[in-house]
């Protein structure tokens, strides 16, 4: 089984829904743990079913903070058990079937009384139940002095949560990947990171699955988009946020200056500079308002401004799959982006192994069958390749 945790921080934006479906396509979950969702519950719903789950528990946020959400798939065998705005408890019957457990998905509180008050009745959760117990998620607490990096210590706050941790017998799995699932991305000096999302179980879940461990994902990675440069905003924004990272040691004001500069275009493309399919939709939902109802100059005017508008979203829309395609463009294209949409369409499908022919004549298309299968020859390669090296190795030390 495999569950993905996230804490999204707000599934308003496209730019999140965006995120989750790639998570979802990459990692392929059987369960899903959503926190600070942001949104009611009939604006999530049709986003789950989207992805693929339909079966949900769901603690709606209160004001523009909270949301906390737990959903699997169909063939996903669970049963609900307790839910709250930091923890929400379901048995799983399906993995495995004979011996049943219990999950419990976290969004720990952030006010101090509330976690102690939490962390002291901890242990409620699980007197019910005498069995496999995992809890995942976020912590919104330090469990080791090395999980923190700057800032201040956190004592009082901690404390109950590692006695409460350590009274229950819970272990935390083995991470794989980025050390750090936090971070308040200040950069330099005033950076404070921390392991706020981890997984814990007791010694009857580690029984059932002695070989498990998760892995902290990374943040989607800052990527410059050539399309900015067709807006004149953009030069403000680099020229502002170049400024910002000024620093007497060269290598620090470069490594401040690049910073400030991502964190300074993310926010403004976020914001401002907004989506271009969604603006060439607009603009053209205006153009045609205008032309249904022209009975003046200004009409005439705003009409002529909205068709240079169209033309150019139209460039940056063009230059936009200019970039992904990785093409001399300038030699092989027009106006019409449909060549350059196809054409990384292509290159997608082409980088991926739909199914392998074997040696005795039969095809395979199962994804675990591929995977064994080049791993197997992988391995047979290694050996072949280790054989030869020390054959002549052997040779070059006897002459």
């Amino acid at each position: 089984m495999i569950i993905l945790a996230w804490n999204c921080r707000g599934l308003g934006q496209p730019s999140a829904i965006r995120d989750l479906i790639a998570l979802v396509r990459d990692h392929k979950p059987d369960v899903l743990i959503l926190m600070e969702t942001k949104i009611v519950e009939p604006v999530l719903v049709p986003r789950l079913r989207r992805i693929r789950f339909r079966n949900y528990l769901y603690v709606p946020p209160v004001g523009l903070s909270g949301g906390f959400c737990l959903a699997w798939k169909d063939h996903v065998d669970l049963e609900p058990v307790s839910i709250s705005k930091n923890l929400i408890s379901c048995l799983v019957f399906s993995n495995p079937v004979s011996s049943p457990w219990l999950l419990s998905a976290i969004y720990g509180p952030v006010r101090s009384l509330e976690k102690r008050f939490f962390w002291d009745n901890f242990h409620k959760e699980v007197e019910r139940f005498n069995g496999g117990w995992l809890v995942i998620g976020d912590f919104n607490g330090v469990l080791y002095r090395e999980d923190r990096h700057g800032g201040r210590e956190e004592t009082s706050s901690s404390s109950h949560m590692i006695n409460a941790v350590d009274n229950l017998g819970l272990v935390e799995l083995p991470s794989q990947g980025l050390k750090y699932s936090w971070s308040n991305g200040r950069g330099a000096s005033g950076e404070i990171k921390a392991k706020l999302d981890r997984g814990i179980a007791n010694s009857d879940w580690w029984n059932l699955f002695p070989n498990a461990d998760m892995k902290v994902l990374p943040q989607v990675p800052f990527r410059f988009e050539a399309i900015w440069t067709r807006d004149r905003r953009s030069h403000w924004v680099v020229e502002h946020a170049w400024a910002k990272g000024f620093h007497p040691n060269p290598s620090t004001r470069l490594r401040r200056s690049i910073y400030h500069t991502q964190r300074g275009l993310s926010f403004w493309n976020k914001h401002q500079f907004g989506k271009v399919q969604l603006q060439i939709k607009a603009t053209k939902q205006a153009l045609a308002n205008y032309q249904a109802n022209r009975d003046d100059v200004v009409s005439w005017e705003r009409e002529k401004d909205l068709k240079c508008q169209i033309d150019e979203l139209l460039r940056r829309e063009e230059l936009l799959w200019f970039q992904k395609a990785k093409i001399q463009w300038r030699l092989e294209g027009d106006r019409c982006s449909r060549f350059f949409f196809m054409t990384t369409m292509i290159r997608r499908k082409s980088n991926r192994i739909d199914c392998l022919k074997l040696e005795n004549g039969e095809w395979i298309y199962s994804r675990n069958q591929i995977g064994n299968f080049s791993l197997l020859v992988l391995n047979r390669f290694l050996i072949r390749l280790f054989s030869l090296y020390r054959v002549i190795f052997l040779i070059l030390w006897i002459r």
